[in-house]
């Protein structure tokens, strides 16, 4: 258990990709750490363009139900011409958790908070805005052959 304190909670921008870490090359607990926090980065830059290519690429679909619920809600916005804007997300403190030696799974525990947003019709018209959260969440990752992949994503209780 390696708790990384983050001095000052980071920010993603909404519908700008965020860089791919170097981390993620790694296959040890650091690793698992920027799959976890880089995945959860990804999430405003996916709901704001519909580019879910990264996101399913490390999501382990047979238990992330989070993850692929994500997906279809972005596809469908976006298939409907629908967008969303805000929701940028900050993260805090990040812990990395002690690897599950049964299923080789790294859980990251993550402070986050995430701003409102705002889902819009195609003329650019306000359908709901949605509000933000705060919320510490596990991260559960897990490296195969292709690289790092998300098999859940739950709120710390």
């Amino acid at each position: 258990m390696t708790p990384t304190p983050a001095a000052t909670p980071t920010a993603t921008g909404t519908a700008v990709k965020p860089v791919r870490p170097a981390d993620l090359d790694r296959t040890d607990a650091r690793g698992a750490e920027a799959a976890a926090t880089y995945f959860l980065e990804l999430y405003p830059y996916v709901m704001a363009t519909g580019d879910t290519a990264e996101w399913d690429a490390m999501t382990f679909e047979k238990t992330c139900e989070f993850c692929t619920k994500i997906s279809d809600a972005a596809l469908a916005y976006s298939a409907g011409g629908k967008s969303v804007t805000g929701g940028d997300v900050h993260l805090g403190a990040v812990e990395r958790l002690s690897k599950d030696s049964l299923t080789g799974i790294y859980p990251v525990r993550v402070n986050i908070r995430q701003d409102d947003s705002t889902l819009l019709d195609s003329s650019g018209s306000t359908i709901q805005v949605l509000e933000g959260i705060s919320s510490t969440l596990i991260v559960e990752t897990v490296r195969d052959d292709t690289g790092w992949l998300v098999a859940a994503v739950s709120v710390d209780a």
